[in-house]
This record gives structure tokens, C-alpha cells and sequence, in this order.
């Protein structure tokens, strides 16, 4: 006794929409982490200026440094120091905004395409 089984397929359309549906969630997964790197980015980019402006701000306001107290240039060490790790995170969640945006790209690149060529 012989099986027949035959193979079906669903259809393209519905194929199609199934791609589309799970590439928003990645897009939109994509977008969200973009969103909040960049609202990193921002909070970053203030606090490094508000850093360098205390720094600023004490050696304007302490003299030579020569004539400085130990206090001021221990504050103002700090706010160098601290200045210079916002730099090198800063640094970092432009590398990866960057990345995500690459991303970002080739998930849209690969929504637009015509499907029959895969």
C-alpha cells in the first residue's frame, strides 16, 4: 500500500506578509535601541561639557596655577578625569549607533527586495 503525500505550499502573498511581519519586529527592536543610544548620546555630550566648564571655571577663578589650592586642583583633576570617560563612552555608543544603523539598513534593504530572487 503506497502513500500519496503531496507537498503544499502556502502562498506567496501570505509568504510575503510573514517576511514583513518579522522584519518590522527586528527593524522596530533596531529603532528602539538607536533611540536610546542616542539618548545616551545626548546625556553624555552634556555632562562632558559640563565637565570641561567646571574645570574651567575653577582655573578661572583660582589664580596661577602656581598660587592654586590643592583643593582646586583636585577638582579640577576630577573633572578632567571624569570628562575623559565620557569621551571614551562617547566614543563607544557612537560606534554603536553607527553599527545599528547599518543594521538598520540592511534589514530595510532586504523588505524592499523582490522576494522571487531569494
Amino acid at each position: 500500500m503506497a502513500l500519496k503525500l503531496s507537498f503544499r505550499t502556502r502562498s506567496p502573498d501570505r509568504d510575503q506578509q510573514t517576511n514583513r511581519t518579522r522584519f518590522a519586529a527586528v527593524s522596530a527592536a533596531i529603532s528602539t535601541a538607536i533611540a536610546d543610544a542616542e539618548r545616551e548620546r545626548h546625556g553624555l555630550r552634556r555632562r562632558i561639557e559640563e565637565y570641561y566648564s567646571t574645570a574651567v571655571a575653577i582655573m578661572d577663578e583660582s589664580g596661577d596655577f602656581a598660587d592654586r589650592a590643592a583643593a582646586d586642583e583636585t577638582a579640577i583633576s576630577q573633572a578632567e578625569q571624569r570628562a575623559s570617560a565620557g569621551r571614551a563612552r562617547l566614543d563607544t555608543v557612537d560606534a554603536q549607533i553607527e553599527m545599528l544603523q547599518g543594521l538598520q539598513r540592511q534589514v530595510e534593504a532586504f523588505l524592499l527586495e523582490d522576494p522571487s530572487t531569494r
